[in-house]
């Protein structure tokens, strides 16, 4: 049975789903250019898998907040809130990442550390690329994961 604290967080889920889609088509046209990427690609790579992995991380804090009561109080509260979301918490709800997706998922929250704050860092275009590539791979499953999490709560 539903409540309304459920259907409102399903809703909001919903949105975040939307608004990775986007960020994971832009990543998947880049990947289908078989051409050497240039800076400009590159950088277009980049801040499409900052914002789409952004998107599906405030998802995930949705959910801790509204379901556990997350408090981000660490310096790595990111590195715990993707970790929590491959747990079940028995009484209040089921897995919502599934497991294969960890180590990809883990790679992706660091590139988005090292986008955010290493400002004088080149892009290393072929890690990019490989990075892009775990991005295309995960980031539609967490969102299936996502979207079915939500309809547990309708």
């Amino acid at each position: 049975m539903s409540t309304p604290a459920g259907i409102r967080l399903a809703a909001e889920l919903q949105a975040d789903v939307r608004a990775m889609a986007p960020w994971i088509e832009r990543v998947e046209v880049a990947l289908a250019d078989v051409e050497p990427w240039d800076e400009d690609t590159g950088l277009l790579v980049a801040v499409a898998m900052h914002h789409g992995y952004g998107a599906m991380e405030a998802a995930l804090e949705r959910i801790a907040r509204a379901m556990e009561g997350l408090n981000p109080s660490t310096d790595r509260w990111h590195q715990h809130l993707l970790a929590q979301m491959f747990l079940p918490m028995s009484g209040l709800r089921p897995a919502v990442l599934p497991e294969e997706l960890r180590p990809a998922l883990r790679e992706l929250l660091g590139f988005r550390h090292l986008f955010r704050h290493a400002y004088a860092t080149p892009l290393d275009l072929q890690r990019l690329r490989e990075l892009a590539g775990h991005f295309h791979r995960v980031m539609p499953e967490a969102a299936r994961a996502l979207e079915a999490f939500g309809a547990l709560l309708l």
